[in-house]
């Protein structure tokens, strides 16, 4: 029914140029292949979060990696864009819940979402992972998530404040392509 496709970390945070070289004839074929599979499949993209210091090593030629916010920005917008380039589709906004823990909890409790706190790493801590399951879960299920069950084993405290971000994300836009839908984010010129 769903099929989830997320793409290297910093790829789609380049400029659309790139996106359209690296990425987008990749994901034609891939949904090509989806679709021939089950016409009425949904994409759902898995919109991950920039790293917590941007990317140092391709800042000085890409402005939008040199930080967390800007990066973030450029990967929602390319998710985004995605998902309504390739309908029926959804986004599921890890991304964004990485921000609003950062805007509303601060960095410490930011840094925890990353490996080492986001200082050798920018991998998912069990924190981030545990942000990362409930967005996915209230998306493909189309539900809230304040009140699961599940804590993967952390203190309670973590998990209200992880639960409640998550569902802020899911319900802070939608989030949904739908076939037919009137959307009209696109690049590289195909669409």
């Amino acid at each position: 029914d769903v099929v989830i496709l997320q793409e290297f970390s910093v790829r789609l945070a380049y400029d659309e140029g790139r996106i359209c070289r690296n990425s987008v004839a990749f994901l034609d074929i891939l949904v090509e292949k989806i679709r021939e599979n089950n016409k009425d499949t949904l994409i759902q993209f898995y919109l991950t979060w920039g790293r917590p210091h941007g990317f140092e090593k391709d800042c000085p030629s890409y402005p939008q990696l040199c930080n967390f916010q800007d990066m973030q920005s450029a990967l929602t917008q390319s998710y985004s864009t995605f998902a309504c380039m390739n309908k029926a589709a959804r986004v599921a906004p890890v991304g964004e819940a990485s921000r609003i823990i950062k805007k509303t909890q601060g960095d410490d409790m930011f840094f925890s979402l990353y490996n080492t706190n986001g200082v050798s790493d920018h991998h998912a801590s069990e924190r981030g992972s545990y942000l990362s399951a409930l967005i996915h879960f209230g998306s493909l299920y189309q539900r809230g998530v304040v009140g699961n069950t599940e804590t993967a084993g952390l203190p309670a405290d973590i998990v209200a404040i992880l639960q409640d971000t998550a569902e802020a994300a899911i319900y802070s836009q939608d989030w949904e392509y739908p076939a037919g839908d009137d959307c009209n984010l696109s690049m590289c010129d195909t669409y």
